[in-house]
């Protein structure tokens, strides 16, 4: 899968640069630590991120996401549902939940800021412009023909909004469980010449790995 593009938001200088390494930490070389734990695949449930997405583009989806691991040709990328623990320096803390669906070329990338410890049962609300221990949530469609990413955010103005709760952080087991929801407005002008918006409902992800780097 093609890199994804960066998606330019305003932001303070600490908040910058932890989501730029958030748009590129799936191409990270970092070596994660092992998940002692296999989730499994069944269907929408264990180990997978689910949710329905309603736009005029990429249209009505109910997206599924492929289980983790999964390779996609340009390796070592995975392809999957998992979780990411980035920790940038001191408290700061990325925590990165992503799902992709390999042949429908989509993936949603959700993420929580923090300098606190992440709670189970907290709504974690979108803000324009990102602050600390807000989530920034993103949807992307690939289209290869021609070339073009999609990505629809809660980060490109205001009135977009969206909240991730955890319903499970088991650090023991390493794996999470949470909802989300959110309205994602496009991050470049398309075709028609404005910003085409979607709104994901029932979004959710069950006992996925949580990687540590």
């Amino acid at each position: 899968m093609k890199q994804l593009k960066s998606i330019t938001v305003l932001l303070s200088a600490g908040i910058l640069s932890a989501f730029i390494l958030l748009l590129s930490c799936s191409k990270s070389t970092s070596t994660p630590t092992p998940a002692s734990t296999t989730s499994t695949n069944t269907g929408c449930g264990d180990g997978i991120l689910c949710a329905d997405v309603n736009g005029t583009v990429p249209g009505n989806i109910h997206f599924i996401a492929d289980a983790y691991p999964g390779k996609l040709s340009n390796t070592p990328y995975k392809s999957g549902s998992y979780c990411q623990l980035i920790r940038n320096s001191g408290s700061f803390v990325q925590f990165v939940i992503e799902g992709e669906n390999a042949s429908s070329q989509e993936l949603f990338n959700l993420a929580i800021f923090t300098t606190s410890s992440l709670k189970t049962g907290v709504a974690y609300t979108s803000t324009t412009p990102m602050s600390t221990g807000t989530p920034s949530l993103n949807f992307h469609k690939f289209d290869p023909t021609p070339l073009v990413d999609y990505v629809w955010s809660t980060n490109y103005s205001t009135g977009h909004t969206g909240t991730i709760t955890l319903t499970k952080y088991d650090t023991a087991a390493n794996l999470a469980s949470g909802t989300f929801n959110f309205t994602g407005d496009e991050t470049s002008v398309n075709t028609t010449g404005d910003h085409s918006t979607i709104t994901v409902t029932n979004g959710s992800f069950t006992n996925l790995i949580i990687q540590r780097f």
